[in-house]
């Protein structure tokens, strides 16, 4: 294996599926969100624990990704968040899996599709109560609703919508969370009468975190269960992924001397540098040139120059003794300290969320199984 590694820790997924499982109400059904290889962290591995851990369902973002959980043989409810695909609907239902719709056009197809396949297909209505992203809105609903009633082969079990601004902390993002809310308690109502027993989900990890009394009768737990919550809470989370290499080579520049390209920097005094073989190429930002950091002997060296397509720099000069073949933690933890995927992000101008998926195809991933 490439000395350059994610490694991914299923004990620490698990930790932390309990603590939030812990902090939401035992009635309340938990959804693990594994879309995008559960944000870099393999799909089909944080699944399996997230569901010994007492977790109900598990969402994903496209079909493929459903057909992945079912090759690797799990068997339990699965909701496809996005719009109904209709390259992919007919591999959607004969997976078993919940599909998203949200027009009535959605309905249509779903109900075709069952009735090719000779099969129920079972889907979640998506209402749209703020995000302007997808979503049936109020004044539609009760057309999707009459749609639904009309299509003998599609059959309602849940409805959900999204908080867009559950982990902002003004009280202009309280405001309009808690309209958010309000609105879907009035939709959900409507669900409620015309298919009695729909699961009612609103919440993501922000929401789960800030507004219990919003949790209805499921939440889904993205961010939070791989460690990187969006909001602060009580709840013990530990990130779950650590990105870590190894130093390539060190030297000493003299005063002026120059690194990388285009010269962005240039030492006023002796400066001890430290190459390290990662780049953009392997999903390692540009934008964190002269900004990152990274973890050597358990201090931080601030990257220098530009990010290389396979490599880029740091300066340790104020690390003692540091050489070629010293471990370089890029995202994780190294002895006491630690560059969390937020702080990452900050450097980088984005979000947790990015930095976890950011790692390319080249960055081998060594999992860390979990153990009961």
């Amino acid at each position: 294996m490439r000395s350059t590694r994610l490694v991914i820790d299923m004990n620490a997924i698990a930790r932390n599926a309990r603590a939030l499982r812990s902090a939401v109400a035992p009635s309340v059904k938990m959804m693990a969100v594994v879309k995008a290889n559960a944000y870099g962290h393999g799909d089909t591995g944080v699944a399996r624990t997230a569901l010994v851990c007492g977790y109900d369902w598990l969402a994903v973002a496209l079909t493929q990704e459903a057909e992945r959980l079912r090759s690797g043989g799990i068997t339990a409810p699965i909701l496809i968040l996005g719009a109904p695909d209709p390259e992919t609907l007919d591999a959607a239902v004969s997976l078993g899996v919940t599909q998203t719709v949200f027009t009535p056009e959605h309905v249509r197809l779903m109900d075709r599709a069952a009735e090719r396949l000779d099969i129920i297909a079972c889907v979640h209505l998506k209402i749209d109560t703020g995000m302007g992203r997808i979503g049936s809105s109020a004044r539609e609903l009760p057309q999707l609703i009459a749609q639904v009633q009309g299509a003998p082969r599609v059959k309602v079990t849940g409805a959900f919508t999204h908080l867009s601004s559950a982990d902002g902390d003004t009280g202009e993002d309280d405001a309009y969370t808690l309209s958010q809310i309000e609105a879907f308690t009035r939709a959900a109502a409507l669900v409620r009468e015309a298919f009695p027993g729909a699961m009612i989900h609103a919440s993501n990890s922000a929401g789960m975190l800030r507004y219990p009394n919003a949790a209805f009768d499921c939440v889904r737990a993205g961010i939070a269960l791989y460690g990187a919550p969006p909001v602060a809470s009580g709840v013990p989370l530990e990130q779950a992924m650590t990105w870590v290499t190894r130093v390539s080579h060190v030297k000493e520049i003299p005063p002026g001397g120059c690194v990388s390209y285009g010269r962005t920097f240039q030492a006023n005094e002796p400066t001890v540098v430290a190459t390290i073989p990662v780049g953009y190429a392997d999903g390692y930002h540009r934008a964190l040139s002269n900004r990152g950091e990274v973890l050597i002997r358990g201090m931080r060296a601030k990257i220098i120059g530009r990010v290389c397509m396979d490599q880029f720099m740091v300066d340790v000069t104020g690390i003692p003794g540091a050489a070629a073949g010293d471990e370089a933690v890029l995202m994780g933890r190294q002895g006491a300290g630690i560059i969390t995927a937020a702080e990452l992000g900050a450097w980088a101008g984005t979000i947790s969320y990015e930095m976890f998926c950011a790692p390319s195809a080249r960055v081998p991933r060594e999992v860390l199984p979990y153990v009961d």
